[in-house]
């Protein structure tokens, strides 16, 4: 075990230590996004995310972008709530968001010979079909991977399986869960959780900062230049147990409890990757809490309960929302500023009601006005 577990963030934000200013939500513009306006919800009303069903819904050719009607609040948490769709706006030809999907899909490269069928007139089912129709068909998969490969590597950096992942929103139909409850490479792995990129540093903060800052788009601050090590523990006591007794006063539980409780669930895995079951002579205790957006703790009993929850969060299917924009953005040469905040609710409100379907996540993307119009 690597010497120098991080032992407090004191000071790091200010007055108070970290307390009331750190950035627990995601920003749709990857800085700091603050806490949601109150009454957002992390889940609420979605299937199989501890509430009804959602009223309305939305059908994959519906109108619009959301505006949050009805007086509801329009923030980073808001797939968990009836998004109101405002009517449809003149879109590009069928050619032009053809060859937008194509770029975003095949990365910049557009694909004419595959638009069999093309419409005179662009709907938005046509136009989410045909992204669907690259992702899925024999000929094409192959070449949609490549965009997903994009996205993998723009939402989590440094991955080491990549093209494991991609494949999920290709030819092997997939949902969020997947990506953290499917082994991988890694010994008793759980998906990207348990990538290599995550642990190249024994040090428990940081590997908890890392995931933190892919799962919710959210970024730490670093801890100040004065920070201290602290030494390798005594015999028997767990680097973990050193931590969280370095760490017991508030000013430093402000910000370690937002990225610690992550940390512990992958300490199963040393920086090789192999697979351990103690720490120091002392048990590895996987289990955990830590403070998720939009501010309630996520209590897990071990890393593949902490997974499993993860594949159901619509914080951090928001997330993966924005990282799918900015792959498209940057894909199909779009303007930087073409998804608004609304759009990212309305896109991530489908992923959520979906179940959390990838492929729904491209198609509701593909449909919006944002991607669609001229």
């Amino acid at each position: 075990m690597k010497i120098g577990q991080l032992a407090c963030f004191v000071g790091v934000l200010g007055i108070s230590g970290c307390s009331g200013k750190v950035d627990i939500g995601v920003s749709v513009d990857g800085g700091s996004g603050g806490m949601p306006s109150a009454g957002m919800s992390s889940g609420a009303g979605l299937p199989g995310v501890g509430g009804a069903p959602a009223s309305g819904g939305m059908s994959s050719a519906g109108g619009g972008e959301a505006d949050g009607g009805g007086g509801a609040p329009v923030g980073p948490f808001y797939c968990g709530n009836q998004v109101v769709m405002d009517g449809d706006i003149p879109f590009a030809s069928p050619a032009v968001v053809a060859a937008r999907i194509e770029k975003f899909l095949f990365v910049q490269k557009t694909m004419p010979g595959l638009r069999d069928g093309i419409p005179t007139v662009t709907t938005r089912e046509w136009a989410g079909d045909y992204a669907i129709s690259l992702l899925t068909n024999d000929a094409s998969a192959p070449l949609a991977t490549a965009g997903m490969v994009a996205f993998i590597d723009n939402w989590w950096p440094g991955v080491s399986d990549k093209l494991t992942w991609a494949n999920y929103f290709t030819l092997t139909p997939g949902k969020l869960s997947d990506l953290f409850t499917s082994p991988g490479t890694a010994p008793n792995g759980a998906g990207l959780l348990t990538d290599g990129s995550i642990y190249t540093d024994d040090d428990i903060s940081l590997r908890g900062v890392a995931l933190r800052t892919r799962l919710y788009c959210t970024q730490v601050p670093p801890p100040p230049p004065n920070m201290s090590h602290l030494p390798e523990p005594a015999p028997g006591v767990s680097h973990r147990e050193q931590l969280e007794q370095s760490t017991n006063a508030a000013a430093c539980r402000a910000c370690h409890s937002l990225f610690d409780g992550l940390g512990f669930s992958v300490q199963n895995f040393a920086n090789d990757g192999s697979f351990r079951t103690t720490d120091n002579g002392a048990p590895i205790d996987t289990s955990g809490q830590f403070i998720a957006p939009p501010g309630s703790p996520l209590v897990f009993a071990d890393l593949h309960d902490l997974a499993a929850q993860l594949g159901q969060d619509c914080s951090v299917a928001t997330c993966v929302t924005q990282k799918m924009q900015e792959t498209a953005i940057v894909n199909a040469s779009l303007p930087p500023d073409r998804f608004s905040p609304d759009v990212l609710n309305s896109v991530a409100y489908q992923f959520a009601l979906s179940g959390y379907d990838l492929r729904t996540l491209v198609r509701a993307l593909v449909q919006s006005n944002a991607f669609l119009k001229p």
